[in-house]
Order: structure tokens, then C-alpha cells, then sequence
């Protein structure tokens, strides 16, 4: 493995960025619900300069140019609910307050991380990404 790359602070990509997560939940009987959930994650950058000190991948010495990189990523969820006194737990560590048939509020808090290593193939490396914060949103039913 080469060295490891701060791709935030070397390549210029954001380290934080609040993005968009939207979902729908259908109660279809007195406390069963179906729901949909969608996130959507894309986080971009680049250097065009002159490296000092070179990067060294394996035995190559990078001196200067252009790197660009990006990562996108996008999490489709359906899920299933049955409350229990008026309130929805998730694994996910979500909560629900619906004080209305039709309109509630939640909150919750969000991990997701992966990592992915390549070995013995034409491209070497490691990526780990990790996602870690709080959620807040409204929640409608019909």
C-alpha cells in the first residue's frame, strides 16, 4: 500500500456537506406503515500543481499535473413499521412524534461507513468512507 492521501485537504474536497434525504411512509392499517427513504451523497475535487514532496504510489513518483477525483453514492431504502403507542422507532436510531393523524416530526442520527481494499489486481488501494450526523425532518402520512 502507498501512502495514505487526505483527499479533503489535499485535493480540495469538502469535509462536510449537508445534503438532501427524503422518504414517504403509507399506513395501511391501524399501526402497520410501508416506507420509502432516499439519500444521495456525490463529493468532488481536484489539484492541478506541482507536488512537494512528490506523491510515491508504489514505486512511481508523482511531481506535478492534475488529479481529479470524485465519489457518489446514492442508499434506497424500503421499510416496514408497527408502532406501538403512538410512536415509531427504527433501527436506523430514528424517532417519531406524530401528535396529528396525518403530521409528525422526527429525529434521528445516521453511521454509514464502507471500505473497500483491491489487492492482486492492476489497481492496488484502500477507500474508506464514513458518514456520521444527526437527521431532522417532518413527516406526513396519507
Amino acid at each position: 500500500m502507498g501512502p495514505t492521501i487526505d483527499v479533503e485537504e489535499f485535493l480540495g474536497v469538502e469535509d462536510g456537506k449537508g445534503v438532501g434525504w427524503g422518504g414517504a411512509d403509507c399506513h395501511f392499517a391501524r399501526r402497520h406503515s410501508v416506507g420509502f427513504e432516499y439519500f444521495s451523497l456525490e463529493r468532488s475535487g481536484g489539484v492541478s500543481d506541482t507536488f512537494s514532496p512528490p506523491i510515491q504510489i508504489s514505486d512511481i513518483f508523482i511531481e506535478g499535473g492534475a488529479i481529479d477525483t470524485f465519489y457518489n453514492t446514492t442508499v434506497s431504502r424500503l421499510t416496514y413499521g408497527y408502532s406501538i403507542d403512538g410512536s415509531i422507532t427504527e433501527i436506523d436510531a430514528d424517532v417519531t412524534w406524530q401528535p396529528r393523524e396525518h403530521f409528525g416530526f422526527g429525529a434521528g442520527f445516521r453511521y454509514f461507513k464502507t471500505s473497500v481494499e483491491g489487492a492482486n489486481s492492476s489497481l492496488n488501494g484502500e477507500f474508506d468512507f464514513e458518514y456520521i450526523g444527526p437527521t431532522f425532518y417532518v413527516h406526513v402520512t396519507f
